[in-house]
């Protein structure tokens, strides 16, 4: 549907004068509204400058755009003032033409009294039809003046007898058209045209009638009629006394019909609007509408400002902090960057996967894709990855990137990594400048008290490697540690017992036994200390212990006069 409108300032057109001007099969009906040709498919309302602000306005409704936009253009060019120029432009053309016709066939006096007569003719023929024209304006802006006035005192009269507009808070049947807009009116009547096409005859609150095709027009065929509980809420609307009791009564009335939250949802809101404003102060009413009492200012404020008061907005169907949209759109940001690195770091798989790769290529389109927000996606894809090659790969683009992340990745390549020149790599990477080496240190110290004697010695040799003595003391908790240890049995011994009755009772293989716990010195870790402190206590914890105590212990001594 197309509603298209055009404003211009000139007098009314008749019917006649439209259909000489436009040659068009239209249907005139009078409506209460104007003046409304119906054919073609389309409707054709012109509204009087009378009630439009001096200009008038000329509204198509149809089901084609072509149609709508092709009388438009007609009209543009011959509506009012414009298509009776033209029209007097034709008939002096023709005077003259005429006459030059007549100066052919007869004396040059006679022919110019022949056409000074015939032009007298058509100027006296077009006169009276302008005459009637003007007599059909006056009318009809007559008859839209007597309506104006009579709505303006109807309007006034009701607006002194009732506070609110009644008429607007019935409930009426509505149309959803397919460009989103909604009418409201009366659903007159419905068919099937030649077609077979479901329509119907709906007349909206201004009067007008609609023919209405349901699939072409109307979305979904999204029709709504009224029942009988609309019926019985506009009977109650039109004699509802304008009092807090009786707003009250309805409000309650429409809560307890079904869905009628839903269905009177714009009507319960007025009536607690029109409660607050006839009885200020009741409190009740105004925690409905979502009022919060303010203590400190003895008050009552609207929910949104009293939410933005302590610094939260309005979110869907929430509230969060205002400073929650900010953290938000960044961690966006993070997601889109994570999911471009993902696309483009699966693209570098593909091309790694091809046999005989190009490793220089390959390395040069790593380094390019591995940054700070990459780190994660190539640390998870090197747990994976079973070849060495690769793995070395990863932790040189992890390297390059001095960040928490990335030192903590190279951490855990240097002690879990299969391959010893992979946690060789990481380790001296660890050494590099933009990482810090005492935070290097704190992770791999927390690998001293891992379960796996395996990672404690290799955590041990790791510190040593970087040389921080911040983890002095947890090296000297590591010369020994106790592990789960599973001892190896006697393969091939079969073990038997034999009880009172001379009979066997029990038979076992060697090698089936439980693991114990055992206390495992580490030498890795006395070579570490030997590497920080240049000192060589062995095995003795005590001594390490007093030697660490008194050259990091410092003393505030103040000495009293």
């Amino acid at each position: 549907m197309l509603i298209f409108a055009i404003l211009r300032s000139s007098v009314l057109v008749s019917k006649t004068e439209y259909d000489a001007a436009e040659s068009l099969p239209l249907n005139p009906v009078l409506q209460p509204v104007g003046l409304v040709y119906s054919g073609l498919k389309l409707h054709l309302t012109i509204f009087p400058k009378t009630i439009c602000q001096g200009k008038h306005v000329v509204s198509i409704i149809g089901e084609r755009h072509e149609d709508c936009k092709r009388i438009a253009q007609r009209l543009r060019r011959r509506i009012g003032l414009l298509a009776n120029l033209c029209r007097l432009a034709k008939i002096e053309q023709g005077c003259t033409g005429l006459a030059k016709q007549q100066s052919r066939r007869s004396t040059p006096e006679d022919a110019s009294t022949q056409a000074a007569d015939e032009a007298n003719k058509y100027r006296s023929v077009h006169s009276r039809k302008t005459q009637n024209m003007n007599r059909l304006n006056f009318g009809f802006r007559t008859v839209w003046f007597g309506l104006v006035l009579s709505f303006s005192c109807v309007s006034s009269t009701l607006a002194q007898k009732d506070a609110f507009d009644r008429d607007a808070l019935m409930v009426k049947d509505s149309v959803v058209l397919r460009s989103g807009s909604q009418l409201f009116g009366t659903v007159q009547s419905e068919g099937v045209d030649d077609e077979g096409r479901k329509y119907i005859i709906f007349q909206t609150d201004d009067g007008g009638l609609l023919k209405l095709d349901l699939a072409r027009m109307v979305f979904r065929n999204r029709v709504r009629k009224i029942d009988e509980i609309d019926r019985e809420y506009n009977q109650h609307i039109s004699r509802l006394e304008d009092t807090p009791d009786a707003h009250w009564e309805l409000y309650e009335w429409c809560g307890n019909q079904p869905s009628g939250s839903v269905r009177f949802k714009d009507q319960r809101q007025f009536h607690l609007e029109r409660i607050m404003e006839l009885d200020p102060n009741d409190d009740i009413a105004k925690r409905k509408l979502g009022y919060q009492y303010l203590r400190e200012q003895d008050r009552w404020v609207p929910e949104e400002r009293y939410h933005q008061s302590l610094g939260y907005e309005r979110r869907g169907t929430s509230w969060a902090p205002m400073k929650q949209r900010d953290v938000d759109r960044r961690h966006d940001l993070v997601e889109s960057a994570e999911g471009d690195r993902k696309a483009a770091f699966r693209v570098w798989s593909k091309e790694a996967s091809k046999p005989n790769p190009n490793v220089a290529a390959l390395r040069a389109d790593l380094f390019r894709i591995c940054d700070a927000t990459a780190v994660p996606i190539i640390f998870n894809a090197a747990r994976e990855e079973k070849s060495p090659a690769i793995r070395a790969l990863f932790i040189e683009a992890i390297g390059r990137v001095p960040t928490q992340v990335a030192l903590n990745a190279l951490c855990v390549f240097a002690i879990e990594d299969q391959v010893a020149d992979n946690r060789d790599r990481a380790l001296a990477l660890l050494s590099q400048d933009h990482f810090n080496k005492p935070t290097a240190v704190a992770v791999l110290a927390t690998y001293l008290a891992s379960e796996s004697n395996v990672y404690v010695r290799r955590a041990a040799f790791g510190i040593g490697e970087l040389g921080d003595a911040g983890s002095t003391l947890a090296l000297v908790n590591a010369l020994v540690t106790t592990h789960l240890v599973k001892p190896a049995g006697q393969a091939g011994r079969i073990q038997t017992g034999v009880g009172t009755d001379g009979n066997v009772n029990g038979l076992s293989l060697g090698g089936d036994t439980k693991p114990v716990m055992r206390d495992i010195p580490n030498p890795e870790v006395v070579n570490a200390l030997k590497k920080i402190s240049k000192q060589d206590f062995g095995f003795d914890a005590l001594a390490w212990q007093n030697w660490f105590i008194s050259n990091h212990t410092h003393y505030d001594v103040k000495v009293r006069r």
